[in-house]
């Protein structure tokens, strides 16, 4: 990924190349990966949820509402690629994630998601841009 963003390539276009990689290379999984240059939100989604919200002046990408508040909207888990601003938020289909994924459905039971609103949940992240 780093050696993709030093040849000047954009956040989601870096996240994009190195899905296909992994696609090339056989790997399977259900994951996100998240990246940020402090302007602009790349995000990948491959099994597992991802939510994003805007606010006036913001955007905050996470893979759990951080709150109950209203305005989380769900992104499908289906291999989407998220670019956000502050300004806008664009989702893409990224078919190199659908080959990660298929695979990795066939191989194992979907997983259970923990209550977002729990204070002890483990692994959830986001990101904000303000």
């Amino acid at each position: 990924m780093l050696h993709r963003l030093r040849q000047g390539r954009a956040p989601a276009e870096a996240l994009a190349d190195t899905a296909e990689a992994l696609c090339a290379e056989g790997v399977t999984g259900r994951f996100n990966f998240l990246l940020t240059d402090g302007q602009v939100i790349a995000a990948t989604t491959a099994g597992h949820t991802l939510y994003y919200r805007r606010q006036p002046g913001g955007v905050t990408v996470a893979s759990e509402p951080g709150d109950d508040e209203a305005g989380w909207i769900e992104i499908p888990r289906d291999g989407s690629l998220v670019t956000a601003t502050p300004e806008q938020v664009s989702v893409s289909r990224l078919p190199a994630l659908n080959s990660i994924i298929a695979a990795a459905t066939t191989a194992h039971e979907t997983p259970v998601t923990p209550d977002a609103r729990d204070p002890h949940m483990e692994g959830s992240r986001s990101v904000d841009l303000t």
